[in-house]
């Protein structure tokens, strides 16, 4: 099991999900688009917290349910690129965001893991993804679980974790999505699989120079956030929310 690393030791991963939708006065503007009972069954694992914090936000204002991944504190250098506040400097990220991912709508299932996605191995992955069985064909698994769907979303540049999040997308047979923003901002990237949609190609093979550079190479990436102002950030967290939005309506099959 995957233990909350904070003071109190909270064992996040251990918490069976309770299904309950919003507040109904806070969804009435959105009920004609967007399927509040599927999105309040429905978890997104979010690689990343840092960036994201938009993404995330507005993913529980429809109904959805989070577990965030990151292992990074909240620093003042955050403030000016990222979602953050002067008050959250020094906490887990994913502490942070959870406090006020729970303001916004308290009957959400929000999950708060401060360790890197590849240190988090398939076993503990089942966990958070709530899967309760699994069965084996060609070269996948076809699951079972507690949520209508669960959506892998790699937030990050680290190239490790977009690539755990393809594996693990690949294996258990669940739609995922990897976004990043090039250099001061210039563009973004958006890949992303389903695998019963026209997208089975994985995002490996949709990268594979990317993959090519790193794994034969030795190519390493240099690029951070400097530079970037945050309406780029924005910019990618607004189309990729449209792209998890499309994913989460889909169901387990």
């Amino acid at each position: 099991m995957i233990y909350h690393q904070t003071e109190e030791q909270m064992p996040d991963m251990m918490y069976k999900p309770q299904f309950k939708e919003p507040p109904p006065e806070n969804t009435e503007r959105i009920k004609d688009a967007v399927d509040i009972s599927h999105m309040s069954k429905t978890l997104f694992v979010i690689v990343g917290a840092g960036g994201s914090q938009s993404f995330c936000e507005n993913i529980v204002r429809m109904g959805g349910n989070l577990a965030v991944i990151d292992p990074d504190k909240v620093e003042s250098k955050n403030i000016g690129t990222q979602g953050v506040y002067g008050d959250e400097v020094g906490q887990y990220k994913v502490d942070a965001l959870k406090a006020r991912l729970k303001i916004l709508n308290p009957n959400a299932n929000i999950f708060a893991i401060p360790k890197t996605f590849e240190d988090i191995n398939d076993e503990e992955f089942e966990c958070i993804a709530q899967i309760r069985k699994m069965q084996f064909g060609g070269a996948r698994y076809f699951i079972d679980s507690e949520y209508n769907q669960v959506v892998v979303c790699g937030c990050t540049d680290n190239f490790e974790a977009q690539d755990r999040v393809n594996s693990i997308c690949l294996k258990y047979s669940l739609p995922g999505l990897n976004a990043q923003i090039y250099a001061h901002g210039f563009a973004g990237e958006i890949t992303y699989i389903h695998p019963y949609g026209e997208t089975t190609a994985c995002m490996r093979c949709c990268l594979s120079p990317r993959y090519r550079a790193y794994l034969d190479e030795g190519f390493q990436n240099d690029v951070g956030s400097d530079g970037t102002p945050i309406f780029a950030t924005e910019a990618v967290n607004s189309l990729k929310g449209y792209v998890a939005l499309a994913l989460g309506h889909t169901a387990i099959q």
